[in-house]
């Protein structure tokens, strides 16, 4: 199991009340999916959890995730969890930067009463289909649990990259004390911890503001060259660069609107104020991973990478101003990279 994801589950275990190791094993699946060869490799499977669906390596994710969503999901949930399962989505999500996300439910005990359980995706690409799991559950503890199910022999059969999904599900006893966990989930980005675009609708209304659309210049090419961890902490560096300089006295809200492409809205702001945000927005911004060059064989000196910006002004309709941010976003992008536009 990876950093991120091993901080993922830690950070999600102590959210949920869980004490150790040993009652997230308990109370969770992990499973490793390989979409391309549609196999699924389950880590643990918690004894809270009583099935034998997904106890085994010889299945394929297809069926398994078929007898998951029949079986064991409460009917009215069924369609959104499987569409969250699926190889499709799990590419769209990927294809657009996110590769983390969540999904809320109800599952189904053995005895059909319905228990709210929690879903938390990694998605991220290996030359090895299942070498994720080549440090199991280490990364958690010492001495993995005696349900860890060791990597296959055939597993690393392949030089191929593979779409490669984490699936940890965690069963959640008491719902109400963690609503306020799983409303925070609900409303903020999961990387950076931005508000999310669905809370754009709730937080941003018509009254007087500037609106401003951001995007990372060339971001599929820092991916594509350094690897994708260097795309989270580019996304990461530019969240705390936002909540830098726009964070004006809780007035500004900060949205990652999905994949690279951020929003903010300053309420009431003055087109003055707005401008000297984005000429600090607008320089280059360090990028805080240390990087191997593949042409070079070293690592540049002081990676960076930029911004593209384009604004509007609101004045009585949110939505007209959002759309004239996004053409004066283009219109920079495609005149240098460099700077603001207005739209």
């Amino acid at each position: 199991m990876d950093r991120i994801t091993s901080m993922l589950v830690w950070q999600m275990a102590q959210i949920l009340g869980y004490k150790d190791r040993d009652e997230i094993v308990d109370h969770a699946i992990l499973m490793v999916v390989d979409f391309d060869t549609d196999r699924c490799v389950p880590v643990f499977v918690g004894a809270r959890f009583e099935t034998p669906i997904i106890d085994s390596d010889k299945q394929s994710w297809s069926s398994i995730r078929k007898l998951i969503v029949s079986n064991f999901i409460s009917p009215q949930h069924r369609d959104s969890v499987s569409n969250f399962y699926s190889d499709e989505a799990a590419r769209q999500r990927f294809e657009a930067g996110n590769v983390f996300d969540s999904e809320k439910y109800t599952s189904l005990d053995s005895h059909g009463i319905p228990r709210w359980t929690l879903t938390i995706q990694h998605l991220f690409m290996s030359t090895a289909s299942a070498q994720a799991l080549a440090d199991g559950l280490l990364a958690l503890d010492a001495q993995p649990p005696e349900s860890h199910t060791p990597v296959p022999d055939d597993a690393n059969t392949s030089r191929k990259p593979h779409l490669m999904s984490y699936f940890l599900t965690i069963e959640i006893d008491e719902a109400d004390k963690n609503m306020e966990a799983l409303q925070y989930l609900a409303q903020h980005d999961q990387l950076t911890g931005l508000f999310n675009r669905h809370m754009i609708s709730v937080l941003v209304n018509d009254g007087p503001s500037v609106v401003i659309a951001i995007d990372i210049n060339l971001f599929k090419e820092v991916n594509d060259e350094y690897g994708h961890a260097a795309g989270d902490a580019a996304l990461c560096a530019l969240s705390a660069m936002l909540q830098i300089i726009f964070d004006h006295e809780g007035e500004d809200l900060i949205f990652r609107v999905g994949g690279d492409e951020f929003l903010v809205v300053m309420k009431g702001a003055s087109e003055e104020r707005a401008r000297t945000c984005m000429e600090a927005l607008a320089a280059d911004i360090i990028l805080p991973v240390e990087l191997d060059d593949p042409q070079t064989g070293s690592a540049p000196e002081e990676p960076t990478f930029s911004v593209s910006i384009g604004y509007a002004i609101c004045d009585g309709d949110f939505v007209s101003a959002l759309e004239r941010a996004d053409e004066a976003l283009y219109y920079t992008k495609e005149h240098g990279r460099r700077g603001y536009t207005r739209g």
